[in-house]
Parts: C-alpha cells; structure tokens; sequence
C-alpha cells in the first residue's frame, strides 16, 4: 500500500489527545504538503485509539502514501511503447542523417544513440503526460476548432518566417534551409519525430512530473528552447546582431507557447500537423528541376 508515517502523541488526560487531534486537522493541509513531496501520493489520513494499558491511551496519526510517481517510467508498458517509439523515431531519422555527408559519427553509431536516448524521452513522455494532464499523448478525435486554430497559426508563423526571417537566416545558416526536395523532406521528417520530442514533448513531461503544474512547465518548455537557441546562435561561425537575437527570442518564446497549447489541446498530432506546416514553407524555394541527391552519388 506504500510508505507509512506515523505520528504518535500520548497524553493521560482526555484534553491533551482532544488537542493533538485538533492540531492535525488544522494542520493536515501542511503535513500533506510537507510529507507528499518525499512519500508520493496522500490516501487517507487518519486517526485511531491505541489502548497501551495502565489507563494510558495514545492517540495515533496515520497517513499513508502511494509510491512515488518515478516508478511509472520503468513500467514494462511503458518501456515497451518508449522502445517501439525509438524505433521509429531512429528509423525516420535516418534520411537526415544519410545526407549530411559532414558528419564526425559514423551513421551506425548516430542511429544508435537516437534510438538509446529517445526510449528515455519517449518514457517520460508517456508515464507522466497522461498521469498529470489527464489527456492521452496521441489525441485521434477530430476538433475542428483546434485543427482550424492550429492552421491559421502556423500559416501565420510561415508567412512571417518566410518574408522576414528567412532572408537573413539563410547566409548565416544555410544548412538549415534545404535546395532540393529530398533535403526537405530528410528535415521535415527530423523536425517532427526528434526536434518536437527534444524541445516540446519531453521537456513538458519532466516538468510536470516535478511541479505537476501545467503554467510552470510550460514555462520551464519554453525556457528550455530558449536555451537551445541561444547556444545555436553562441556557436554560430558568422556573428548575430543584437535586434536579430531579440527576434528570434521572441519568435521562440510564441512557437514554444504555441507548441505547448496545441500539446495540451490536440496532441502530438496536432504539434506535429503545426510544425509541418511551418516547415512546408521551404517547397516555394526548392530547385525543382535540381537532379537528387541519391541520383548524382
């Protein structure tokens, strides 16, 4: 049944026993707090009569904790459904990896470590997501007003990235914006199965698995894609203006926010579906009559 924390107050006169059990009725909203975050989950909360003898009674408190909630990410379902889902993500990421011909790993060894690492995000986001937002991870009932606000938006993120942002971004990162159609398609793929994961799916099921707080961990979300921003633009070879950092912090913190509402209204299909359509504004620079890359090898 879990752990067991007794608090144990003995009096010989009637009074005493009467105000011990008024101080913890009083008090019972503290003790939860302070005893829940170290023992797990409070089940009942209780007080009972212990005859010891010699006409001395004891008054005894017990409260009692499930496990905690850490136990859930080692469950065998859980760990079979975070195994299958590295395996997919590992699998579509391989393209990505095949065409960056600039790489310091072998392929195998990239593989590898993409599948190892996403059975350990793709666990918390499975034991603790449905756990602590009451709503499953994959959502497969239509709602035309999430899918409608999911569109507009991401039209609007697209259209704002791609009049604005992308003109300058390309010659400082121009390995980030694909020139034939298999490049975007190898991206595409990536961004959704491991960049959503990284950035979005895992970072909220941590954070709620520790403050079990939807608004702190949407903000510890979102901070943590600011981060990864930042260390992107410290390593940049060409240096960044101060007006453009600030532009691309601002449009982190809206995608983050944005990513996480539809997380939290949609799924991951949603955010999937959103994040599609943000990266499908690259098909308008693509050099179609290019040969592939496959074809030229």
């Amino acid at each position: 049944m879990g752990q067991y924390k007794r608090i144990r107050n003995g009096e010989r006169s009637a009074r005493g026993i009467h105000s011990a059990e008024r101080f913890y009725q009083q008090n019972s909203s503290a003790i939860v707090r302070a005893c829940g975050s170290s023992f797990g989950q409070l089940v009942f909360l209780r007080f009972k009569d212990c005859d010891c003898g010699f006409g001395l009674t004891i008054r005894e408190l017990k409260v009692c904790f499930e496990p905690e909630s850490m136990r859930h990410f080692v469950q065998t379902d859980v760990l079979k459904r975070s195994a299958c889902a590295a395996l997919i993500t590992a699998a579509l990421c391989y393209p990505r990896f095949s065409l960056w011909f600039h790489r310091s790993q072998p392929l195998w060894y990239m593989e590898s470590m993409v599948f190892v690492s996403t059975i350990i995000l793709w666990a918390g986001v499975f034991a603790w997501h449905t756990r602590y937002c009451h709503r499953p991870v994959f959502i497969l009932r239509w709602d035309p007003k999430n899918w409608a606000g999911a569109t507009l938006a991401a039209l609007l993120m697209a259209a704002a990235l791609y009049f604005w942002l992308d003109p300058s971004l390309r010659q400082r990162t121009p390995q980030d914006y694909p020139a034939h159609f298999e490049q975007w398609a190898a991206m595409v793929l990536f961004h959704l199965v491991f960049v959503q994961l990284f950035l979005v799916f895992a970072p909220f099921a941590w954070s709620i698995r520790l403050f079990r707080d939807p608004s702190i961990a949407t903000a510890l979300t979102v901070a943590f894609g600011m981060i990864i921003l930042l260390l992107k633009i410290r390593w940049s070879p060409m240096p960044y203006p101060g007006s453009l950092i600030a532009v691309l912090v601002l449009l982190r913190i809206v995608i983050g926010l944005l990513s996480v509402l539809f997380y939290l209204r949609g799924g991951a299909i949603l955010v999937w579906w959103w994040a599609f359509l943000v990266e499908a504004r690259h098909l308008l620079n693509l050099d179609w009559d290019a040969p592939s890359i496959s074809a030229t090898l």
